[in-house]
Order: C-alpha cells, then sequence, then structure tokens
C-alpha cells in the first residue's frame, strides 16, 4: 500500500509528531526554566511574551492574509499570490517596526522594557508573522512534514540557546529573563529569514495590485479578529501587572496558564489536519461525511481534555518548582477555556470558509471588550483566580455568539452537527467535578485516565481513522 502523504491521517500525524516535540521538550524544561527564573522573573519573561502575542497580531496590519481562501481564488497563479503577499506583508512589518521605535518614549511607559528588548519584541514579532505565513501556507497545501521540520527546528535551538545563556547569562542576575526571550528570539528570526528566502524563490512577485487588495480586504477584519483574540489571551497579566498584582503571583498565574496551553497545541495540531478537509467537504457539500468527521473529531478532543484535567495535578506538580503549586486549583477554569475554543473553532471555520470576516471579527471584539471589563472587575479582588474567571466567560461568550450567528443565518443552512460539540462539553464539565471530588485519590484519577486513553485508541483503530 502506499502512504499517501496528503490524507487526513498522515496530515494528522505529521502535526501530532510536531506537537510531541513541541509539547515534549516544554514540559522537559519547564522545571529547570521556572527554577532557574523564579516565580518573579518568570512573570516577567511572560509580560514580555503577552506583549508579543499582541504586537505579533497586528504588525503586517493583516497582508498575508487570505491564504487559504485564495489557494482556490487564485489557483491558476498560487504560487506567484502567495509571493506577492509575502512581500506585502513584509513591507507592512517594516513601516510598523520604524513606527513603534520611533514612539517609543511614548509608549515605554505601557511596555516598560528596555529599548534592546523593545526593538527586538518587533523584531521578533516580524519574524513570527513570516513564520505565520508559512505555517499557514504549508497547512493548505498540505505539507504537514514540512511544517514539523521547521517547527521542530524552532522549537529545538530555542530550548538549547536558552539553557544556555539562562545558565551563563553575563549581566545583571535580576535579568535571567532576558537570556530566556533571547534564546527564544533568536532561531525564531533567523529561520524565519531562511524560510522566507524558501518561499519566495519557488515563484517570485512583488507588488500586484489585486493580490493586495484582496490579501487586504480578507486580512484586516481578519486583523481585529486575531487581535482580539490575543487580547482575550493576554490582557490577564498585562492587566495584572496593571493592578499591581506581584510578579510571584503573575508568575504562578503565567506558569499554569502555559502548562494548559499544551492542551491548546494539541487543539491547533488537530484543527490543522482538519481544516483543509473541513473545507473539502464543504465545498464538495458532502455534508453526511463531514458531520461523521465531526463527531469523530469532538470524540477524539474530548477524550483527551478529560485525560488532561485528571493527571492534571500531578504531571504540573512534576513539572514545576514547590512555589508554584499554589496555583493547582486554576487548572480546571483553563482546561474549559480551552474547550470553549475548541467549540467555537467549528462555526469560525464556516465563517472563514464563506469569507465572513467581518462577522468574526465582531464576535470576537465583543467578546475581548467584555474580557478587560470583566478583568478591572475582578482582578483586583480575586488575583488570579478573577482573571481565570473572566477569561473562561469571554470564551463562553464568544462559543455562544458564533453559534447563534451560523444557526441564524438566511443565506444557508448551517452544515455542521452541533449536538455531539455540546454533549463533550457537558462530559468535559462533568470530568472538572470529579477531578475536585477525587483530587486526593490519584490512583482512581490515573486509572480513570488510562481507561479513557485506551477506549479511545480503540475507537481510533476500529474505524481507522482519527477523524
Amino acid at each position: 500500500m502506499r502512504f499517501n502523504i496528503k490524507s487526513a491521517n498522515s496530515q494528522t500525524v505529521f502535526n501530532f509528531i510536531s506537537t510531541v516535540i513541541r509539547t515534549g521538550v516544554a514540559l522537559i524544561t519547564m522545571p529547570m526554566f521556572t527554577k532557574m527564573l523564579g516565580t518573579a522573573q518568570f512573570g516577567k519573561y511572560s509580560l514580555y511574551l503577552s506583549w508579543f502575542n499582541v504586537l505579533s497580531c497586528i504588525i503586517a496590519l493583516g497582508c498575508g492574509q487570505g491564504i487559504q481562501t485564495g489557494m482556490y481564488a487564485f489557483k491558476d497563479d498560487y504560487k506567484r499570490f502567495r509571493s506577492s503577499i509575502l512581500i506585502g506583508g513584509t513591507c507592512m512589518c517594516l513601516i510598523t517596526t520604524v513606527v513603534g521605535i520611533a514612539v517609543f518614549p511614548i509608549t515605554s511607559v505601557f511596555f516598560k522594557l528596555p529599548i534592546t528588548m523593545y526593538i527586538l519584541l518587533f523584531v521578533e514579532s516580524a519574524a513570527s508573522f513570516v513564520l505565520g505565513f508559512a505555517n499557514m501556507a504549508w497547512i493548505y497545501e498540505k505539507k504537514a512534514s514540512a511544517n514539523m521540520i521547521v517547527s521542530s527546528t524552532v522549537v529545538l535551538s530555542a530550548t538549547l540557546l536558552s539553557v544556555i545563556l539562562v545558565l551563563y547569562w553575563p549581566g545583571n542576575p535580576k535579568n535571567l529573563y532576558m537570556g530566556r526571550i533571547l534564546g527564544i528570539a533568536c532561531p525564531n528570526i533567523l529561520i524565519a529569514l531562511i524560510v522566507w528566502i524558501l518561499i519566495f524563490r519557488e515563484q517570485p512577485a512583488g507588488y500586484v495590485k489585486k493580490y493586495w487588495l484582496y490579501s487586504f480586504a480578507f486580512g484586516i477584519p481578519t486583523l481585529f479578529h486575531t487581535l482580539s483574540h490575543q487580547v482575550l489571551t493576554s490582557s490577564d497579566r498585562i492587566m495584572m501587572d496593571m493592578f499591581e498584582i506581584s510578579e510571584s503571583e503573575i508568575g504562578i498565574y503565567s506558569f499554569f496558564y502555559s502548562f494548559v496551553s499544551m492542551l491548546n497545541i494539541i487543539l491547533n495540531a488537530l484543527n490543522s489536519s482538519w481544516v483543509p478537509f473541513l473545507y473539502e467537504d464543504l465545498d464538495k457539500k458532502d455534508y453526511s461525511k463531514l458531520n461523521i468527521r465531526v463527531k469523530n473529531y469532538v470524540q477524539v478532543f474530548t477524550v483527551l481534555a478529560c485525560g488532561f484535567i485528571l493527571l492534571s495535578k500531578e504531571v504540573s506538580q512534576l513539572f514545576s518548582d514547590r512555589e508554584f503549586w499554589s496555583g493547582v486549583p486554576i487548572i480546571p477554569y483553563l482546561t474549559i477555556v480551552v474547550y470553549f475554543t475548541f467549540v467555537y473553532q467549528f462555526p469560525v471555520n464556516y465563517e472563514f470558509f464563506k469569507g465572513k470576516t467581518r462577522i468574526i471579527a465582531i464576535g470576537t471584539i465583543f467578546a475581548a471588550v467584555e474580557n478587560i471589563i470583566l478583568n478591572c472587575i475582578m482582578i483586583p479582588s480575586m488575583g488570579m483566580y478573577g482573571a481565570a474567571i473572566a477569561t473562561l466567560i469571554s470564551y463562553l461568550t464568544l462559543a455562544i455568539i458564533h453559534t447563534v450567528i451560523v444557526n441564524v443565518w438566511k443565506e444557508e443552512r448551517y452544515p455542521l452537527n452541533s449536538a455531539p460539540v455540546f454533549i463533550g462539553l457537558l462530559i468535559v464539565m462533568f470530568m472538572c467535578v470529579i477531578n475536585y471530588l477525587l483530587i486526593d485519590q490519584w490512583i482512581i484519577r490515573w486509572a480513570l485516565g488510562a481507561a479513557i486513553g485506551i477506549y479511545l485508541v480503540l475507537s481510533v483503530k476500529k474505524r481507522k481513522s482519527i477523524f
């Protein structure tokens, strides 16, 4: 039997290998970095990362978006289209960086970074645009193996350099977090430069009006969506700092947010494999096959989320220093946040397919504004738990908004069956209750986790397909 490198299973396998490498390295090195940095410096590093997540969304001003639908709109000249909007996004990065550096005397009050770290923030964000652009292009070109190679190279080299710089940091010991930042930024920038050259040289193209207009028309509304999404994920730590929550508490919260994000990384790997085949089934209007895929997808991620909840206490304690352990009760809140992300991706992916980027942006902006308001109310009195609850409520709102939108469209009936998704949500919430009741009974929790894991493996083996 020939191995089909572009099949749904092979794409998922490549994405999962990449995910296993990234999450595996992150888990193995997490205790090292939390111990070397401590809660306060880990908090400083997390604040830089929060600003990076926000800036990386806006630095290209939406240019470079539309690659997923552009490959259908310009199928006869796709690679020229791809190179042209890569040039457009790069130009926007340069302009944004120059403007950002020029206004540093004003923005320094908010960023609270030395000028060198501030400039690095912009350069690393530009590199993130290139790597994100390549990642998106390769997803829809069904080149998960290329994504696997690049992402694995980035994470391994960044981890190695970070360890070296933190261990042998030549400056003030209170600035060890800068070693962690530089260790991640330098490999990202170098590899982004190589990837940029590889993509552009396939079929070079510069300014092409129709391509740039298409990309901006698609990208600017998407920009508000991605920026609002980053506000949802990053504003909590920034606002905790603004409300003078201690750096140690920010560090504890950031550790558990990063820990739970391992589940989000797995979700992204699944979604990256899922979306190209979702679009194919939607294009062919093969809704019966699509809804079988939906049911299987929900089963896979629900079991993974339940297993994560049951095993999370001991695993998080294994990969952190004792001074972080007081934040263990926050794990279920953040896990449900990830599941709400899973829930809302179904209608949002459909909206992207239909080109309804303005609707996507409006829903996400509303949830982001709600999150900021809730943070203002909850963080001063409840600290990191207030931030977690505010994030959970905001993602619930996001899931409700997009689900309602696609179900009230008059032009076309929403073809995806939502029932399995909400049954999965109820199962995950029930598992959070079970985890709370059995929090001190680790043997029972781990046995239950092993049982549902075996069930998932047997189910996938029986149907011979992940989705």
